[in-house]
């Protein structure tokens, strides 16, 4: 099965992107793990590498909802309309389980899936095979 090169992590909680990091790694399905804080700061650093080295854009995005800054509602929006292609697997995992939440994921055309946190072995497993059969 075929592994993602890079995953982002865009989480404000330190203590959940540690684990998450630490459990992506066990279970090695990526060659690079990077951790963002909010959605200003991927948005940005996604325009960055989508003019100068686009072998460096994520594969996975593993979005949250509720952050500073740009939360990730805010962030898909500007994905949306960004000008530059980013052609990266979208997942929201976060805690909310608001009805409303789910449903805003499943309307929008980047968001691939939504989890609840704390991330699971058998979640990530799950999404790199959905991806894997979608290829």
């Amino acid at each position: 099965m075929k592994k993602f090169d890079i995953i982002w992590i865009i989480d404000d909680d330190p203590i959940y992107t540690f684990g998450a990091k630490r459990k992506l790694k066990q279970i090695n399905i990526s060659k690079s793990v990077r951790a963002l804080d909010n959605g200003k700061e991927a948005l940005e650093e996604l325009h960055h590498l989508a003019i100068t080295e686009k072998s460096k854009l994520p594969d996975l995005i593993l979005l949250d909802i509720n952050m500073p800054h740009m939360d990730g509602w805010q962030f898909l929006k500007e994905l949306e309309n960004m000008s530059l292609k980013v052609d990266a697997t979208v997942y929201l995992v976060t805690s909310s389980v608001d009805p409303r939440d789910i449903e805003k994921a499943r309307a929008s055309r980047h968001v691939c899936g939504y989890l609840n946190k704390p991330l699971q072995t058998e979640n990530i497993l799950g999404i790199l095979e959905e991806v894997n059969f979608k290829k």
